[in-house]
């Protein structure tokens, strides 16, 4: 029986693996005389094609891999579930929407794999992340004035340090008469033990919401016993993730 032909996968690329190469991205963009291709280039990348295409690709396939621009950032970016910037490693974040390229599996085959990507952890949250960048769902209209209050509060009393413990806060609507309202900021697993921390940002903003929204519980939950229901049926409280029919006022107001 003849050795299995050697692919990707099995030289060692992962949907998450970084790499450094000058690669262009194309926007077409209209100008004066019509409209045109715009190339930028970056020299850090992450591979988003799943691993079960990279293991579909030998090292001489044609096939295109789909790969990301990661970009520098000073900012302390969560590992999130539903924003749209996401930590990848300490100093790089991706943001959606944004351009992406495609490079032949050939050509991928001879870059060189960086030893500093995400670890297993990191990479599950990515391929989540990545997984969301498709399924951005509508606030209910009678829901709207109440995500906007929410996500405004989040939005004013957001600093480093929840920066850096909370992956995201989702709003959850639960259709009594009158709604009420559940929100849960979900946090990293290594910083369960500043939970308490967490609950008491989130008690403030509570405050801060006062009686203008019905909001009936607030909580911080680890991401390990975060339950699909929640996320099934919550919204990121984030305005630049509300999709709703007046969204650029909103995001202003929410400045």
């Amino acid at each position: 029986m003849g050795q299995p032909q050697e692919n990707l996968y099995t030289l060692g690329w992962r949907q998450g693996s970084v790499f450094d190469q000058d690669l262009q991205v194309c926007v077409n963009r209209l100008s004066q005389s019509g409209v045109r291709g715009e190339l930028t280039t970056h020299s850090k990348w992450i591979v988003a094609s799943q691993d079960c295409d990279l293991a579909g690709c030998d090292l001489n396939s044609t096939t295109e891999i789909e790969v990301w621009p990661l970009h520098s950032t000073e900012e302390v970016v969560a590992a999130s579930i539903r924003n749209k910037k996401f930590g990848v490693l300490e100093g790089l974040m991706l943001t959606s929407p944004a351009a992406r390229a495609y490079v032949e599996a050939r050509a991928l085959a001879r870059f060189e794999k960086s030893a500093a990507g995400p670890n297993e952890r990191a990479c599950r949250r990515f391929k989540t992340w990545l997984g969301r960048r498709y399924d951005r769902p509508a606030i209910p209209k009678e829901y709207e004035n109440a995500a906007r209050t929410i996500a405004s509060a989040v939005k004013s009393l957001r600093d480093r340090t929840t920066e850096r413990l909370v992956r995201d806060v989702l709003m959850v609507f639960i259709a009594e008469a009158p709604f009420v309202v559940e929100i849960f900021a979900v946090i990293s697993e290594d910083s369960k033990n500043e939970m308490p921390q967490v609950e008491l940002w989130l008690s403030s903003i509570a405050q801060k919401i006062g009686g203008k929204v019905p909001l009936r519980k607030w909580s911080a939950v680890p991401e390990s016993l975060t339950s699909l229901l929640v996320l099934e049926h919550s919204y990121s409280a984030d305005l630049s993730q509300l999709t709703i029919d007046d969204e650029e006022q909103l995001q202003e107001k929410g400045d």
